[in-house]
């Protein structure tokens, strides 16, 4: 069980539906915990230690925050030599337009008062004036305001073309005949706009984005097994965090060795843009594309917490 996969998700989270994909991709067996869409969420909150964006990825005591992080994880413990350009500066920048600047206009887009009857479609008032006042804390001393509705649209125009443009040869996906970080990506945001039915006209003009979203979609999500967060939090009381090997295990290979980080010390951990609630524990790992500290929870003994680097700050803490 110690490596099994869960992912602690909820269905309408599009940074979730962004790795469901991914491990369908992979005809991936994984386990699934649903989580509530806002706060409190008391069994998760214990495994990251206030970190609170979706999903969060659980293998044993290692829990990995961020999809970047997430994607990079799987496709190492899942390899796949069709999984083109991973490493390409052009598919980097692509995913990160995508999980920033596109994201951020997709949420716009879909929030606008004609569509955001149908995300809610189901939904009682309580239910949507909560979610409402828990995205409002969510960003609040956010450093990436939310484009207008006018600035979402041309932003979305802008991605939505280009797409066009790059699918037009017939090719399957992105960068040619198998999908890329670039392709789950730029889906999760277009997803996300397909899920107000009222939005999604939007994408009408753009018949070969129309066609890779049916065959991104194609995917699925791999084999996904329910599991209760009760059962996430014994499987990580049981288990120990990954030992931490090799030369990178005994010293830091990363530049900011050189302004003062040093592994065993006290630092917190939060992202840069929202949801900037911090991680406090001991550095434990980090190099030029990761973050790892070490933090005892109450209950549930050691456990390492995963950060990528991009997008992340790290500072010095104290115990």
């Amino acid at each position: 069980m110690q490596t099994a996969i869960v992912l602690h998700h909820y269905p309408a989270s599009p940074f979730a539906e962004k790795i469901r994909l991914f491990l369908g991709y992979k005809a991936a067996s994984w386990r699934s915990v649903e989580i509530p869409m806002v706060m409190p969420k008391p069994k998760l909150m214990p495994l990251t230690g206030g970190y609170r964006k979706t999903p969060v990825m659980q293998i044993g005591a290692d829990i990995y925050c961020d999809t970047a992080l997430i994607l990079d994880e799987l496709h190492q413990r899942l390899p796949d030599p069709l999984l083109i350009q991973e490493g390409a500066l052009s598919d980097i920048t692509l995913a990160a337009f995508a999980d920033s600047s596109l994201f951020a206009a997709a949420v716009s887009w879909v929030f606008q008062p004609s569509a955001m009857a149908d995300f809610f479609r189901g939904k009682d008032e309580a239910f949507v004036q909560a979610f409402l006042a828990d995205r409002k804390a969510f960003r609040a001393a956010s450093t990436a305001p939310r484009p207008s509705l006018g600035q979402a649209k041309d932003r979305l125009v802008i991605a939505l073309s280009g797409l066009e443009q790059q699918l037009s040869d017939c090719r399957s996906f992105v960068w040619g005949a198998s999908p890329s970080r670039a392709d789950f990506c730029l889906f999760h945001p277009l997803w996300f706009v397909q899920q107000a039915q009222s939005a999604a006209v939007l994408l009408d003009d753009y018949p070969q984005v129309g066609l890779w979203l049916e065959r991104m979609s194609d995917f699925g999500h791999g084999n996904p097994e329910p599991m209760s967060a009760d059962e996430a939090l014994a499987l990580a009381t049981v288990c120990e965090p990954a030992a931490i090997e090799g030369p990178e295990a005994a010293r830091l290979t990363t530049a900011q060795a050189a302004e003062g980080l040093q592994l065993g010390a006290w630092v917190e951990i939060k992202p840069n843009d929202y949801g900037m609630d911090p991680v406090h524990g001991r550095l434990c790992y980090a190099d030029q594309n990761k973050l790892v500290i070490a933090r005892e929870e109450a209950g549930l003994g050691l456990l390492h917490v995963h950060f990528p680097q991009l997008g992340y700050q790290v500072q010095p803490s104290q115990a």
